[in-house]
């Protein structure tokens, strides 16, 4: 998967675990961890192409949303999308 959000991009791994997600590169700067509750939203524009909208902090202060674009190196199925959007949105109680 790349990260789209600097100039070059970078490579990592997008992961999502019971309580948060992480996008582990090389490239430390890029390195993410998100709690469910920070994360305001998921889209998809494509099967190669994931958005994960973030609440990011600033020191001491929640920063305002953050979309973070990834280019999938596998195709993600509208059921698996789905499931994870579905995750995040139980996880932040806005279904049940």
């Amino acid at each position: 998967m790349k990260h789209l959000g600097r100039i070059t991009g970078s490579e990592g791994t997008l992961t999502f675990g019971a309580d948060a997600v992480i996008y582990s590169t090389a490239a430390k700067e890029d390195s993410r961890t998100w709690r469910y509750g920070d994360i305001d939203n998921i889209s998809s524009s494509g099967p190669f192409q994931l958005t994960v909208t973030t609440f990011e902090r600033e020191k001491y202060n929640y920063g305002d949303r953050k979309g973070l674009n990834f280019e999938l190196k596998e195709r993600i199925s509208e059921a698996t999308y789905h499931e994870i959007w579905m995750q995040i949105q139980k996880k932040n109680g806005k279904i049940q």
